[in-house]
């Protein structure tokens, strides 16, 4: 058995997740709003969320999309309305590694993404505004209010091998794929 840092499982849960739309997740408030009911009562909760103007919102899945983007794993794809983007993968020649990798974290974190991603990931905007306006720890607090925190170890236990899990850790590291990309980018030029 290997493991894997806490910000390597964050991006494989957001990538994962994002994966499990078929066409990606359309705007930021959706895939809040979908991770929020995916993780809620999780026994690993790998974002912070809070009570903000827009409902549900996590400040550190915003910052693991962006990484994600910058990483060319994700695409930001304005929509037609001019509000907002749909995030979608770039591949998905990885997602089965990602799947059971997964499974191997957490079987019932990934089997409650892909139950709330079928359920509320393509419902209306106004209809998941308003299942999440209506979920009782949302109406309990205030804006500002934390709704649950992030509770995950520095290392994670992962059911697969420790090459496995190294691959893991290099392939969704921002600063180690900058820097293939930034050494590519060089030797092209040569």
């Amino acid at each position: 058995m290997g493991t894997i840092s806490k910000d390597t499982f964050k991006r494989l849960f957001l990538l994962y997740t994002i994966g499990q739309f078929k066409k990606g997740v359309y705007g930021r408030l959706r895939l809040n709003k979908v991770i929020y009911f995916a993780i809620k009562d999780a026994r690993k909760i790998p974002f912070t969320f809070r009570h903000d103007h827009y409902g549900q919102h996590s400040k550190d899945l915003d910052d693991i999309n962006e990484h994600l983007l910058s990483m060319k794993y994700t695409t930001a794809i304005p929509l037609e309305s001019g509000q907002g983007n749909r995030y979608a993968l770039t591949s998905k020649d990885h997602m089965e590694f990602y799947g059971i990798a997964m499974s191997c974290i957490d079987s019932r974190l990934k089997e409650k993404v892909d139950k709330v991603v079928q359920d509320l990931g393509y419902e209306s905007e106004v209809d998941l505004k308003k299942k999440a306006y209506m979920d009782p720890r949302f109406l309990e607090s205030e804006e500002g209010d934390v709704l649950f925190e992030e509770n995950l170890k520095e290392r994670i236990n992962v059911d697969l091998p420790d090459d496995d899990c190294e691959d893991l850790e290099l392939s969704l590291d921002p600063k180690f794929i900058s820097a293939m990309t930034h050494l590519s980018d060089w030797k092209g030029r040569q």
